[in-house]
């Protein structure tokens, strides 16, 4: 067994180690159910599926059927018998190497979403200093390495700093932004504006193309991968076996609706051949704002939606590698500190 690092944090706040053993939660059910949407759901995704119009509500119930559902309960049944998250699970159904084996997959695989990400984030805020840097490969990476490194800084703060930034940055980069699609676009359909996207009956399936088709289907399981990353937060809760599946259940709500509605609302007033991928998002919300005149709200949209990436990037900071700690410390996978 590794032997524990020394406690450095303050006294009086008790930390995670701490409320394992004595009872006392960190979290809240509810907390862990933001943290859990802000590592799965965004906007960035909603240009994507918003080019196939009705048919994306499709797209996304179909993998939330097969995938997001069993996971979520999975998730939730594992986490309420044995706490640890994917390393104990593993463990005790393989063999501690194979779990070991799988936490750090789920720790590696993040390895490359990180730079995306904070080439995303880069680009937005781009657009609300000087657009001339969105291009600039320079500034894209200085933007990239300090927002990494401020990220991994205020993970290793503890559960309760990141939970807080992670949520307020789900509400605030994707709850509120969302819901401000959805509301416009109900508006601008209730003016009587034509849908850009045609909204009947007929639409509802999308157009079957084959193999693309399936591939189009399968790609939308790895929307909603994520959803077990946060159980290693389990021992934070006060209740454990009674508070993991509401996390679990509230969390899958919340992803179903932030994938499929801001997406139908995108394809409202966006027709799908001038739709950007990248940008999509932020063209509805110039879209919406022009009409309604109100168009200085646009860079603020901006800021909004770079926050909600910046609070996904922090769940999955934290998650992955404060598991993969927690496990190399008990197993001895890593070597002790040096003795003072």
């Amino acid at each position: 067994m590794g032997v524990p690092l020394p406690d450095e944090r303050p006294q009086g706040r008790p930390t995670e180690a701490a409320a394992a053993r004595t009872g006392t939660p960190t979290l809240t059910w509810v907390t862990l159910a933001m943290m859990t949407t802000a590592s799965v759901a965004s906007l960035r995704a909603a240009p994507t599926m918003a080019v196939y119009g009705l048919a994306c509500v499709f797209l996304y119930l179909v993998p939330a059927i097969v995938f997001l559902l069993p996971t979520s309960l999975v998730s939730a049944e594992l986490a309420s018998g044995w706490s640890g998250g994917v390393y104990r699970w593993v463990s005790e159904g393989l063999s501690k190497p194979l779990g070991f084996v799988a936490v750090w997959c789920q720790f590696a695989m993040t390895i490359f979403y990180y730079p995306s990400l904070l080439a995303f984030v880069a680009s937005t805020l781009a657009y609300v200093i000087n657009p001339a840097l969105a291009s600039n490969g320079i500034y894209t990476a200085i933007v990239i390495v300090v927002l990494y490194w401020t990220g991994v800084w205020i993970s290793a703060q503890g559960t309760k700093a990141l939970s807080g930034l992670a949520s307020w940055g789900l509400i605030i980069g994707t709850l509120i932004p969302g819901t401000l699609l959805v509301v416009l676009g109900i508006v601008f359909l209730g003016q009587g504006n034509p849908s850009a996207a045609p909204m009947t009956a007929a639409n509802i399936l999308p157009a079957w193309t084959g193999l693309a088709s399936l591939v189009l289907i399968v790609n939308n399981f790895l929307s909603y991968s994520g959803m077990e990353m946060n159980a290693v937060h389990v021992s934070s809760l006060k209740d454990p076996p009674r508070e993991f599946p509401k996390t679990m259940f509230l969390a899958m709500g919340m992803v179903l609706l932030i994938f499929v509605l801001p997406a139908l609302a995108i394809s409202w007033v966006v027709p799908a051949d001038q739709l950007s991928l990248t940008a999509g998002v932020m063209q509805a919300f110039d879209a919406f704002f022009s009409y309604f005149h109100i168009g200085w709200l646009t860079p603020i949209a901006a800021v909004a939606l770079v926050s909600a990436s910046l609070g996904g990037m922090l769940t999955w900071l934290a998650g992955p590698s404060k598991g993969l700690l927690l496990i190399s410390r008990q197993e001895g996978y890593l070597p002790p500190p040096p003795q003072p």
